[in-house]
């Protein structure tokens, strides 16, 4: 049976803004954030059939839910944000090679953080619902994205983005990508 599956960057916090590495570290969202939301749930969310809403534990993710709807969601700790180490909280630096930035800092590797990714979604996905929300955070939508497509297409993910996938016979194929900015 043919699924359909929508993964969302949270919403903008102030620590994106301050150029700061989140990772499991929170962050209040900005008003601009809560605008962005404001947006989402009015110009997609209610306009978009959704069965069941999924959501990472952080409170960044949680609170987007909160704001796009008054409906009960279900949190899955398989889809908290990368783990960043001794840089969470700290100022981003652009270091080249992902697992070289989390050896450095005793981060989360790549090939346990997609392990993890794969393996919560098709958990997700196995369940009795034909169209789902997810709600989580950058580095998760961008490498599910990424490793959907077989392909690195870029790691930088807009908040509030949404990706459409589909799910048949526990392969993804990717549909499109829905813009804040294009809503």
């Amino acid at each position: 049976m043919k699924k359909t599956l929508y993964v969302m960057r949270h919403a903008e916090t102030i620590n994106n803004v301050r150029n700061i590495v989140q990772g499991r570290c929170d962050s209040d969202l900005t008003e601009k954030g809560i605008e962005e939301t404001k947006l989402v749930k009015n110009k997609w969310f209610s306009n978009t059939k959704i069965d069941h809403i999924y959501c990472s534990p952080i409170g960044r993710a949680r609170k987007t839910v909160e704001i796009l709807t008054d409906r009960t969601y279900e949190v899955v700790e398989g889809l908290t944000e990368r783990y960043q180490g001794e840089r969470e909280g700290q100022k981003f630096i652009d270091i080249k090679g992902v697992d070289d930035y989390a050896r450095m800092f005793n981060g989360e590797l790549k090939d346990d953080f997609r392990k993890r990714i794969k393996d919560t979604m098709d958990e997700i996905m196995n369940k009795d619902n034909e169209k789902v929300l997810v709600v989580t955070h950058g580095a998760l939508c961008s490498h599910f994205r990424n490793m959907v497509l077989s392909e690195d297409v870029g790691s930088w993910i807009d908040n509030c983005s949404i990706f459409k996938y589909e799910w048949e016979d526990g392969r993804y194929s990717y549909i499109k990508e829905y813009k804040v900015s294009e809503m």
